[in-house]
């Protein structure tokens, strides 16, 4: 399905949560990941910062750009 359409939210969503039933966080943490990176791209920080709380923040290593974009998002909405 990615290979066919590789922004599409919900089957990334859904192979995270597979792979999260499965005992296989690492797994999970790529698919969640990518998620994470594809909320921010149309602005919808409330769902990015939701996937980072629930599966990215106590999962797998997360590259620094993401844990800095999470960061940001996390300081622009305790502004709000």
């Amino acid at each position: 399905m990615l290979d066919e359409a590789p922004q599409h939210q919900e089957a990334t969503q859904a192979l995270g949560d597979l792979y999260a039933r499965a005992d296989q966080p690492d797994r999970a943490g790529v698919y969640y990941g990518l998620l994470f990176d594809m909320l921010i791209e149309p602005r919808d920080e409330s769902k990015a910062l939701a996937i980072y709380n629930r599966f990215l923040r106590s999962g797998a290593p997360q590259p620094p750009e993401r844990i800095a974009r999470y960061a940001f998002l996390q300081q622009t909405e305790q502004e709000r």
